[in-house]
């Protein structure tokens, strides 16, 4: 994946990335809470082969929430 500056461009390019056959049987929904500049609630699920990820908290039942600075966050995911 490119490296990211922002979380908005993360999240734009995070399903677009998914790699269906790495996760055939997953059924997850997480939640990232981001704090700082850039930050905000973001999910992720990956259900049935698919990816979808939004801002805002989850629709449905959360399997984790990850709680960083969204700097933080871009360091991990850019590393």
């Amino acid at each position: 994946m490119p490296r990211f500056v922002t979380i908005e461009e993360l999240f734009n390019c995070l399903c677009r990335e998914f790699r269906p056959a790495n996760a055939p049987n997953e059924r997850v929904t997480v939640q990232l809470e981001l704090s700082g500049d850039g930050g905000g609630v973001y999910w992720v699920r990956i259900e049935d082969g698919n990816c979808s990820c939004g801002q805002g908290s989850a629709a449905s039942n959360v399997d984790i929430t990850l709680f960083a600075s969204a700097q933080d966050w871009l360091r991990i995911v850019n590393d």
